[in-house]
C-alpha cells in the first residue's frame, strides 16, 4: 500500500508514521509499509524532504558534487532537529528512492560544526542537547533528481 509524506506542519514523529490527520503532497511518494516504524529501543522514524538544488561544489566529506538539499524539519521550519530525550545515536538513510544513476551522500552536521557523512546513510553520536542539521549530496549528473524534486531522509533516533 502506497502512502505519502508532504510537508507535514504540526505533526509528531507517531503521526508522520500513521499519516493520521496531516495534509500530504502526491510528488513525494514513498512506501512506508518497507520501513519499520517502531524496533525494540527505537524512537520512530522521522521522516523529512528537502529540495533539490543543482550545484557544482566539493565538500571535504563526499568529493565534487552535482547539487544538494538541506532537509528542513517539518516541526520547526528550520533546518535543525533535536534528537528526543534519551537519544545517544542516530541513523539518517537517504529514502528518495530515485533510479540509477542517482548515487547521495548524506551529512550530518552538529551546530558545533563536528560533521559525518556516509554513502546513502551516516550513523553517528548525539547528545539530547545539541542540534543538528542534515544535507544531501548528489553525486551523479542529474538527472535524476531535477531541480526543485523533493528528496527525502529517514531519521532514525536510538
Amino acid at each position: 500500500m502506497k502512502k505519502y509524506i508532504g510537508w507535514m506542519t504540526g505533526c509528531t514523529a507517531a503521526a508522520l508514521i500513521t499519516m493520521t490527520g496531516c495534509s500530504t503532497n502526491e510528488n513525494m511518494e514513498s512506501t512506508l509499509a518497507a520501513r519499520p516504524a517502531m524496533r525494540a529501543g527505537f524512537m520512530p522514524v522521522q521522516a523529512a524532504v528537502g529540495l533539490f538544488v543543482p550545484h557544482n561544489g566539493t565538500v571535504s566529506c563526499c568529493g565534487s558534487y552535482k547539487g544538494f538539499a538541506n532537509v528542513t524539519n517539518s516541526d520547526t521550519g528550520t533546518v535543525w532537529f533535536t534528537p528526543p530525550a534519551g537519544t545517544t545515536n542516530c541513523v539518517a538513510t537517504d529514502a528518495s528512492g530515485l533510479a540509477s544513476p542517482y548515487v547521495s551522500v548524506v551529512k550530518a552536521l552538529r551546530k558545533d560544526f563536528a560533521s559525518w557523512c556516509g554513502t546513502n546513510s551516516v550513523s553517528f553520536p548525539v547528545s539530547s542537547s545539541k542540534q543538528y542539521k542534515f544535507i544531501i549530496y548528489i553525486k551523479n549528473t542529474p538527472p535524476p533528481p531535477t531541480n526543485g524534486a523533493p528528496l527525502t531522509l529517514d531519521i532514525q533516533w536510538q
